[in-house]
C-alpha cells in the first residue's frame, strides 16, 4: 500500500493536522487540532477513513448540521428559523428570483426544493414554448387541423353546415388562419365530399409534416 503523504495543515472532517506524533510500532499518529480548538492525537487511518471527525465537541456537531450559507439549487441559506415547520426545523432562504422562502431543512439538504417555486413555472414555460414550437408547420397549428368536431355541429362533419335560407349545404375550410369557402351544394354528401377533398389539398401536407418532426425526436 503506498505512503499517504500527510502534511500539517491538512484538514480531515473537524480536524486539522498540527505535527506529526511519534509513532507507535508501525503505526502513525497525529497531533490534531479540533475546530472547537481542543488538541488530540489521532491514529492517521483514523484520520483518513474517516473514523474520526471531531474531538465530539457540540461545536463541530452545530457546525456540520449549520446550513447557514450554503447554496441548493436557487436557494441561499440565510439564517435558522426560531420556528420549526411540520416538526422539521426550518431555514430562511433568499431565492435568485430575491424572493424569500421557509423550508425545511431536510427538503434543502435532499434537493426536493431547490426553489421558492419560479424553477417550476420556469420550466413549464420552457415546456409550454416547446409544445408550441412543436404543434406548429410553417406558421400553421398543426392541433387546430386535429380539434375536435364542434358540439353544435349539426352535420356530423367539420367544416359542413346546412344554410336553412338558402336550403343548401355549404361547406369550408380554415388554413392559416384564413376560412376558404369550397361552395354551396344541393346534397349533403357533395358538401362533404368538397370538404374531404380540400382537407387532402390543404391539411394533408401540414399533417404529415408533423408526424415527420415527430418522429425525428425518436
Amino acid at each position: 500500500m503506498p505512503r499517504l503523504n500527510l502534511k500539517p495543515g491538512q484538514t480531515y472532517s473537524h480536524w486539522t493536522l498540527v505535527d506529526e506524533a511519534p509513532k507507535k510500532g508501525t503505526v502513525r499518529y497525529w497531533r490534531c487540532r479540533c475546530m472547537c480548538g481542543r488538541e488530540k492525537t489521532i491514529r492517521q487511518s483514523s484520520l483518513t477513513s474517516g473514523n474520526s471527525k471531531s474531538c465530539g465537541c457540540k461545536a463541530a456537531f452545530k457546525k456540520a448540521n449549520d446550513l447557514t450559507g450554503n447554496t441548493y439549487g436557487r436557494l441561499t441559506v440565510i439564517k435558522k428559523l426560531d420556528h420549526k415547520i411540520g416538526g422539521r426545523i426550518a431555514w430562511l432562504c433568499k431565492c435568485d428570483c430575491d424572493t424569500y422562502v421557509d423550508v425545511k431543512g431536510i427538503y434543502l439538504t435532499t434537493e426536493e426544493t431547490k426553489s421558492c417555486g419560479c424553477l417550476k413555472r420556469d420550466q413549464d414555460k420552457v415546456n409550454l414554448r416547446d409544445m408550441y414550437k412543436a404543434s406548429y408547420i410553417d406558421d400553421v397549428n398543426v392541433s387546430l387541423l386535429k380539434s375536435k368536431l364542434r358540439s353544435d355541429n349539426k352535420s356530423g362533419v367539420k367544416g359542413v353546415y346546412y344554410n336553412s335560407n338558402k336550403k343548401l349545404w355549404n361547406a369550408y375550410i380554415g388554413i392559416d388562419g384564413k376560412q376558404l369557402d369550397l361552395g354551396s351544394f344541393k346534397s349533403k354528401s357533395a358538401a362533404i365530399k368538397a370538404r374531404k377533398q380540400a382537407e387532402d389539398k390543404y391539411h394533408k401536407p401540414y399533417l404529415q409534416g408533423h408526424d415527420e418532426k415527430r418522429l425525428k425526436k425518436f
